[in-house]
């Protein structure tokens, strides 16, 4: 996706918001942030570019609307009114630029306040709700112990407070491995950067303060239009009461809970929910097939490289290679499904974004400066992949079309990658350059089986 034009709307108070839109068509729906992680442009460099997937996922089929909040990313800083009311405001004046008659809302945590508050006064506008972990009450986020914390470091020492933000976040243990590739350290200091880019230590202070006395509860049952609160399973941000959310679906007259494993899962489900996704018209609805491309990765020669280098040798190059792994993973649009120690396997929409990904981890582990490519190292990875309908359950994929990939890569030389004919097929004139690897028979398969090396360059 190309990076947003920047349009602006001035609110009725005169603050300027940026905003911007994705897509076309559908239902329209206005994704929201809280102040302090929203900026229409840094978010697009990221490191972890997992929220830029998300955008181009939930644009897809329908028009998509960004803005920030004020006092946050584009619009007018150093802003006097961060009221509710105010913020609230905002988002009318986008919607009314865009001449939005009915929408939906996507918001996250605290701008999940501006988003109740909207819909409860706004009955016939909004059509669906979408709330990751809200909130009804400022101080359920705001007064525990951490935030209490949090709020007067912020006041007082504002570079600190970002960096500890993002520890407590993310997490203490500097090497671990987050599930964007990187090591937590550094994953840390990019989220503190990225917090001090996207809002200014008075403008923080002033919405955290203002958001102290709110308090939806009363007119929660106000809101009309259905809704789809959720939260992951790993827990909640900053040690939030982890029933908050629990207790917000319970007041709202027409709503759903759902705790999700991934943020893949979760696109699926509010697709799903919105219902506009279209259906192909061939099939039925309830017999549309979902076909998914999957990939596995192996290192060769794992057992033999962790006794020649030793633990912490091997251990440290083992994250580099899961660092390399989810990242060309993000970037390339795949789902992560399992991690097994000596490799990954991760599903795909698309299989030519599937074999770009296996091209990028390739080049990854053998360009220069990764500490990979050392011959001493001796990671060589090998790649297999098929196409199919798996059968999701539990947040698996089963059925012979996993089982064909993992065979497929368990043909594949250190370094290669080996996919099914089917996936050939499925890119045809886009590009890709095959070698013939013959037929091959494959344990629990009665017929041999086709296999082709796909072509790459360092």
């Amino acid at each position: 996706m190309a990076e947003p034009g920047i349009q602006y709307v001035t609110a009725p108070d005169g603050v300027s918001i940026a905003y911007t839109t994705y897509g076309q068509g559908g239902t329209p729906l206005v994704y929201m942030e809280p102040p302090h992680v929203s900026h229409l442009q840094r978010e697009w460099s990221m490191p972890w570019n997992i929220h830029v997937h998300k955008i181009e996922r939930l644009s897809s089929h329908r028009l998509l609307v960004r803005f920030d909040p004020r006092g946050s990313g584009l619009s007018d800083r150093t802003v006097a009114d961060q009221s509710l009311e105010a913020r609230v405001s905002d988002l009318q004046a986008v919607a009314d630029r865009l001449r939005l008659e009915r929408f939906a809302i996507h918001a996250v945590r605290n701008a999940s306040l501006v988003a109740l508050a909207f819909a409860a006064g706004n009955p016939g506008r909004v059509s669906h709700l979408v709330l990751e972990e809200p909130l009804a009450r400022g101080m359920e986020f705001w007064d525990t112990p951490v935030n209490r914390g949090l709020i007067a470091l912020a006041e007082y020492v504002w570079e600190i407070f970002t960096e500890t933000n993002a520890r407590v976040s993310i997490g203490w243990d500097h090497d671990r491995v987050t599930v964007s590739g990187e090591r937590a350290g550094d994953a840390a200091a990019a989220m503190a950067a990225y917090t001090r880019a996207c809002v200014g230590q008075a403008d923080f202070l002033s919405f955290a303060t203002a958001e102290l006395s709110v308090d939806l509860t009363e007119g929660l049952p106000w809101v009309s239009c259905p809704a789809l609160v959720y939260r992951y399973g790993g827990g909640l941000t900053r040690g939030q009461d982890e029933d908050a959310p629990r207790r917000v679906a319970a007041r709202l007259p027409d709503a759903r809970y759902m705790v999700f494993a991934s943020p893949e899962r979760m696109i699926d489900a509010l697709n799903d929910f919105i219902g506009d996704v279209p259906v192909p018209s061939a099939q039925p609805a309830d017999i549309v097939p979902s076909l998914r491309t999957i990939l596995f990765t192996d290192l060769e020669g794992h057992t033999a490289m962790m006794q020649r280098l030793g633990d912490e040798q091997g251990r440290a190059l083992l994250r580099e290679h899961e660092r390399l792994t989810r990242e060309a993973l993000a970037t390339h649009g795949g789902t992560e499904v399992k991690a097994m120690g000596d490799g990954f396997m991760a599903s795909f929409g698309s299989a030519q974004r599937a074999l770009e990904c296996a091209m990028a981890l390739q080049r990854s582990f053998h360009a220069e400066e990764s500490p990979t490519s050392n011959p001493e190292a001796g990671i060589r990875v090998r790649i297999g992949i098929n196409a199919g309908e798996p059968i999701a359950e539990a947040d698996d994929l089963f059925g012979s079309s996993v089982i064909l990939a993992a065979r497929i890569a368990s043909q594949a030389e250190g370094g290669e990658v080996l996919v099914s004919d089917v996936i050939r097929q499925l890119v045809a004139g886009k590009g890709f350059l095959f070698h013939d690897r013959g037929e091959s028979n494959l344990r629990g398969f009665e017929e041999a089986v086709r296999v082709w090396a796909l072509r790459w360059q360092p």
